[in-house]
């Protein structure tokens, strides 16, 4: 197993392998947009920003990152767009290992590093997790969907 940045020709498996994280959401989410999601895959390739977790010469998993900022201030942030193992895939090792990634990275750039845990179910155990990676919790996400679906 190793975590390495994604290569041109590895983007449409690690699309195609995401795609498959919609019945993990804990919500319906609609409808993919294919061109934007390939838009922002390309773009966190080619900031070296994308990293791919790779098994048996299989995509498993992947962790994307932006640079972002907070709306009132200019410092830059380092912020996870994509956290995801493949189900029947999912190891502490190949969660382990992204994450790892993901801090490596920061700290090469010299920034902080903001994960979420946005989408999915078992909240608890991943949050558990990304704590024991040395990150604080400062908040919170919260979604009413009945303001769109009636």
């Amino acid at each position: 197993m190793e975590v390495r940045e994604v290569t041109p020709v590895e983007l449409w498996p690690e699309y195609k392998m995401l795609l498959k994280a919609a019945p993990v959401f804990g919500y319906k989410i609609p409808l993919p947009n294919s061109n934007k999601a390939m838009d922002t895959l390309t773009a966190a390739m080619t900031n070296g920003l994308n990293f791919i977790v790779v098994d048996k010469g299989e995509i498993i998993g992947a962790v994307i990152l932006v640079y972002e900022s907070l709306w009132w201030v200019d410092e830059i942030f380092l912020v996870d767009i994509v956290f995801y193992v493949a189900e029947g895939k999912r190891t502490y090792k190949a969660a382990s290992m992204l994450t790892d990634t993901a801090i490596k990275k920061a700290r090469e750039l010299g920034l902080p590093l903001q994960f979420s845990v946005t989408y999915g179910t078992d909240l608890d155990r991943k949050e558990k997790f990304i704590l024991r990676k040395g990150f604080k919790k400062i908040g919170g996400n919260y979604l009413m969907m009945e303001t769109i679906n009636g």
